[in-house]
């Protein structure tokens, strides 16, 4: 077996928080499986499930989602359980069983809705603390509402929000489409219309993280990719090279027709909705013929999930909990299904080709190696090699970096201390909401004072 410093990251962020008496039926189910049903792939160096073994997990998930406890009958192993519950709020109460005494009583949380129930609540003074993401506008009229009492910090979330190019859908297929769809977004403009708090993303569409490109490149190398930068003429130019015209103000591909591409968006999260409407205006205004389809997350979550999406919003590498290449590039290229490459099946590898230079890649190949590389230099060239196809593809458009704002309302709540209205480098304040708050907890350094 190798070894990997990302295995016990990714071990302990899914810990096992089930009792045996309830889980354990499935448990051994699934460890069959790990040890009769696995083979030796010999080109990735890697233990493989078989295809029936593939069948038997997706047998064995099917029949645990048949089991739905009560939510106060979930079995907990942390410093509070669910006591009462509504379809809109839950109340939790300390855990008579946990190891330390709390210093919070009660929390109360409530369910945030769409967008605009969320902005209602807080006005209506229901937070106490909260980071949901609100408009520009609405930030603003919250900052005025409550300006004698807010505090206001923003959390590095090591994620970014951006929008995803289907290759395998005519015309985003083409490379020389996805860069003029690149070249005609001002991403400036796109910034300045999301959440309070989201810096700009990779100007390079080269699939890393902007906050850790500096760990694992050269600035050489960073410098040598190509930028897309906002320029209408440019993009105009690369659809002339494939024999697109403009008639009047619509372009018509090399057949005489106007391909209609499709922009899928969260219409309740606003870094996705507010710049969708904003690409969608700027591209139409370019000349291309776009279908803008804002959705209620659960049908977006279906609709980016089929063949029939094209232009999609996602994050790529969201809220990880370590800051790693890998992490990176697997979701752009394997794991998320959003990302437009194609479903692979068991034991397939994804070969792409580079556009520019014609050489194939073993993205596979090149991830797992990622993955057990415990060599800074050698990771360090694995890093350029992807970040130099995903910026010769430039599948995926790079919006923001998210900097998520965490907003307490009540003056008598204690936290850590932080520099207000700035990004935060403190432990105390980096992931979710969930995360920041359980480790503030379990330090008592979270509590109210009188």
């Amino acid at each position: 077996m190798d070894e990997s410093d990302l295995l016990l990251n990714l071990v302990i962020r899914n810990p096992i928080r089930t009792p045996n008496e309830i889980f354990g039926k499935w448990a051994d189910q699934f460890k069959e499986v790990a040890e009769t049903m696995r083979e030796f792939d010999e080109t990735s160096n890697r233990w493989k499930v078989t295809q029936e073994g593939v069948e038997k997990n997706a047998e064995i998930k099917r029949d645990l989602l048949t089991y739905k406890p009560a939510p106060n009958e979930v079995v907990c192993s942390g410093p509070y359980v669910i006591d009462r519950y509504n379809t809109s709020e839950v109340l939790f109460k300390p855990n008579p069983e946990f190891r330390k005494e709390m210093l919070i009583t009660s929390i109360r949380g409530l369910r945030p809705g769409d967008s605009q129930a969320f902005s209602t609540a807080i006005l209506a003074q229901e937070y106490t603390i909260e980071n949901g993401g609100l408009n520009a506008d609405m930030s603003k009229q919250v900052d005025l509402t409550y300006k004698d009492t807010l505090r206001k910090v923003f959390a590095p979330e090591l994620s970014q929000v951006g929008y995803t190019m289907n290759t395998e859908k005519y015309p985003l297929n083409l490379v020389e489409v996805r860069k003029a769809i690149s070249m005609a977004i001002d991403r400036n403009s796109l910034l300045a219309v999301a959440e309070p708090g989201s810096f700009n993303g990779s100007i390079q569409n080269a699939g890393l993280i902007p906050s850790i490109v500096d760990t694992y490149t050269d600035k050489s190398f960073v410098d040598s990719l190509v930028k897309y930068e906002y320029n209408p003429d440019e993009a105009a130019k690369l659809l002339e090279s494939i024999g697109w015209t403009k008639n009047g103000n619509q372009w018509v591909d090399d057949k005489g027709e106007s391909p209609v591409i499709t922009l899928a968006t969260i219409s309740s999260w606003p870094s996705f909705m507010m710049t969708g409407e904003a690409i969608n205006q700027m591209l139409t205004d370019f000349g291309f013929k776009v279908e803008f389809k804002p959705m209620e997350f659960g049908v977006w979550n279906d609709f980016t999930k089929g063949d029939e999406k094209m232009l999609s919003c996602a994050f790529v590498a969201a809220s990880p909990s370590f800051a790693h290449p890998w992490e990176c590039f697997n979701d752009l290229y394997i794991a998320n299904p959003r990302t437009g490459w194609g479903k692979l099946e068991p034991g397939q590898e994804r070969i792409v080709e580079d556009p520019v230079d014609g050489k194939e890649y073993n993205v596979s190949q090149i991830l797992n190696q990622m993955f057990i590389s415990t060599d800074q230099a050698e990771l360090k060239e694995l890093t350029q090699q992807m970040m130099k196809l995903s910026n010769d593809l430039c599948v995926y458009y790079s919006v923001l970096e998210k900097g998520a704002p965490v907003r307490v309302y009540d003056p008598k709540l204690c936290l850590p201390e932080a520099e207000m209205n700035a990004l935060q480098s403190d432990y105390m304040y980096f992931g979710n909401l969930n995360t920041m708050l359980a480790k503030m907890l379990m330090e008592d350094q979270l509590y109210f004072v009188k």
